[in-house]
């Protein structure tokens, strides 16, 4: 077994995991700190493809502003009810909420457990038919300096034109979440 394999099954594993962890967690701050998981798990996956700038944007902007922008929206929401003590709840119950929903009760655990054998199916049909090689591709250049070299000669004016789009909308939620008493 060489270390691409376990490095695969390990990045595999935890994102898998923490992206259940995210749809079935308790408290949205823990749900939070799984998704900034999955990202940079998701991450290694782009470092194991040689894809070194999509890598570096999963973690800037992903797993670093979308999480902290989801956290500030859980600390700037006034929400009266949190008290941040846990849930009493019983062993049955936690079971229930996490693979049954109230509404539908197991049928989305149903339905992803068909698409997923529906997926090893096609995988193996298509790895039997031979139309995926093992073998890897020729090494690419490096993209980064290719995208980097695009995006501020080519297309400057609208990097600028996004960057100040963004700084009115941050100004405007500002705005917008104080509270009145601070007017």
């Amino acid at each position: 077994m060489n270390w691409e394999l376990l490095g695969f099954a390990f990045l595999t594993g935890m994102l898998l995991y923490s992206a259940f962890k995210v749809v079935t967690t308790t408290y949205i701050t823990h749900a939070a700190i799984y998704l900034a998981f999955t990202f940079v798990a998701l991450a290694g996956f782009f470092l194991m493809l040689s894809a070194n700038f999509l890598a570096a944007v999963q973690i800037l902007v992903y797993a670093g502003a979308v999480v902290a922008l989801v956290v500030f929206a859980i600390m700037l929401s006034q929400r009266q009810d949190y008290s941040g003590k846990p849930i009493e709840e019983t062993r049955t119950e936690k079971i229930e909420r996490t693979f049954g929903s109230q509404y539908w009760g197991a049928l989305p655990l149903v339905i992803a457990a068909g698409v997923a054998a529906i997926m090893i199916v096609i995988y193996r049909q298509v790895v039997a038919a031979g139309y995926w090689t093992s073998e890897p591709g020729p090494a690419l250049e490096d993209s980064t300096v290719a995208i980097a070299n695009e995006l501020f000669t080519k297309y400057l004016i609208p990097f600028e034109v996004v960057s100040l789009v963004l700084l009115a909308a941050m100004i405007g939620a500002i705005i917008l979440t104080k509270r009145e008493g601070q007017r």
